[in-house]
């Protein structure tokens, strides 16, 4: 089964596909039937409780650059990036491009970044504790409105919220950590898989 649309309906659309369908009407067309698929769809967990959820979290439903708004499986291997962040992780799924809440097959035909390229060779950096890194907030010039963001040492920073899908909200693990350079963000694995934050200058 292969999604369509990733446009959902209204409440109030969905209501009136409902009640056709309810009055005997015709059944609706695939791009409808997707649209109240992805309406009654359930948002994702804020806690993942699946690889496929977790890398999910690394998806950005509101890019503008379309390969961010996927799961991408090749060999076994899930990955999502929204440009900031990359999650990955083995999986059950065959290869193809998935929509990250129903996880169904999407036809997506555009180019994807190199994935390989973004991970970081982890035996070069050094393991830093998040519970012993210090947390801060700064004002993002793109939004104009606060984030918070945690910083290692003489590192750099990243964002508070991507550590924290990245993590799953454990706050007992480490993360890998380039302390020479301010911008190169950090490595770590979850209970799911592996990611790669990219980093903020502070």
């Amino acid at each position: 089964m292969i999604l369509t649309t990733l446009d959902k309906f209204s409440r109030k659309d969905a209501y009136l596909e409902v009640l056709a369908m309810k009055r005997g009407g015709a059944l609706p067309s695939a791009e409808a039937l997707d649209k109240l698929l992805n309406f009654f769809a359930p948002a994702l967990p804020s806690k993942a409780k699946s690889a496929e959820q977790w890398v999910s979290m690394a998806c950005d439903n509101k890019g503008v650059r379309e390969f961010t708004k996927f799961i991408h499986v090749k060999n076994g291997v899930a990955t999502a990036s929204d440009g900031h962040r990359m999650h990955w992780a083995d999986t059950y799924l065959p290869n193809g491009t998935y929509d990250p809440k129903t996880q169904l097959l999407v036809d997506y035909k555009g180019v994807l970044p190199d994935f390989e390229r973004v991970k970081h060779d982890r035996s070069a950096l050094s393991e830093v504790a998040i519970n012993e890194a210090e947390v801060g907030q700064m004002v993002c010039r793109s939004k104009g409105r606060p984030i918070q963001f945690i910083k290692f040492g003489k590192g750099g920073g990243v964002h508070a919220g991507y550590l924290t899908a990245a993590t799953n909200g454990d706050k007992t693990l480490s993360v890998s950590v380039d302390l020479k350079d301010s911008g190169g963000g950090c490595s770590g694995v979850s209970e799911f898989g592996q990611y790669r934050i990219m980093g903020l200058r502070l």
